[in-house]
């Protein structure tokens, strides 16, 4: 009876997306591909943006200019010469129907319990450590060094730039501080102002299923005067 009981919410799971369906995995993909088409497809040039931002009286943010055409090549391009890895941790370590999956970490398999122990006639013989976590997504961001100030993202020079995984990113932002040039002769820095909301990482990991969790208290610069 425990035995049905236990097959019944693995089967459950898989229905609710929990599990790693290699049908709904497929679905999946389809359905980010069409996304990833169409956004490449909406991609502005930031020449395009400000003169959007003029004819309608806007002020450009930095996640504006991530999302320019100039901001997606630079990425790509550090991206494809780091191999699609993370280059602290080098996740993705397995890759599923081309996208990059990693095991969750201790937070990650604390929420996943959290959602879990909440469905309704829960097994009496599951417990926390028999759970068979799904894995994840890796996320790739690609990390400025140091900063100076009025540079545009993808002006900097391909040696300032660096591909990090989202856990990876949002560490080295916790534990180094990211040095901010007034100029281009990198002589003299300036303080600003770290963003609580993301303790300067740019990125909030727990919200990676939108925008891929970009802050939107500093639009992912980490910094409050430069977003």
């Amino acid at each position: 009876m425990a035995q049905l009981l236990n097959l019944k919410f693995f089967l459950y799971l898989y229905w609710l997306g929990a599990g790693s369906s290699p049908l709904k995995a497929s679905r999946r993909n389809v359905t980010s591909n069409t996304v990833e088409t169409k956004n490449n497809m909406e991609k502005k040039s930031y020449y395009d943006l400000l003169k959007e931002g003029i004819t309608n009286s806007f002020d450009l943010t930095y996640q504006d200019k991530l999302s320019t055409s100039e901001w997606q090549d630079k990425r790509e391009e550090i991206i494809c010469r780091d191999n699609n890895h993370c280059t602290k941790c080098e996740e993705p370590k397995v890759i599923l129907y081309g996208k990059g999956i990693r095991e969750m970490n201790q937070s990650e398999k604390d929420e996943h319990w959290e959602k879990v122990s909440q469905i309704p006639n829960l097994p009496i013989t599951l417990k926390k450590e028999r759970v068979v976590y799904p894995r994840v997504p890796v996320q790739l961001h690609v990390h400025h060094k140091y900063y100076i100030l009025n540079k545009l993202p993808w002006e900097y020079e391909n040696k300032a730039l660096v591909t990090l995984c989202d856990l990876c990113h949002t560490e080295v932002h916790r534990t180094e501080k990211i040095l901010v040039y007034k100029d281009d002769t990198k002589s003299e820095t300036t303080d600003l102002t770290v963003c609580r909301n993301c303790n300067g990482s740019g990125y909030l990991s727990h919200y990676k299923y939108y925008m891929n969790g970009v802050c939107f208290s500093c639009s992912g610069t980490g910094y409050l005067e430069l977003k």
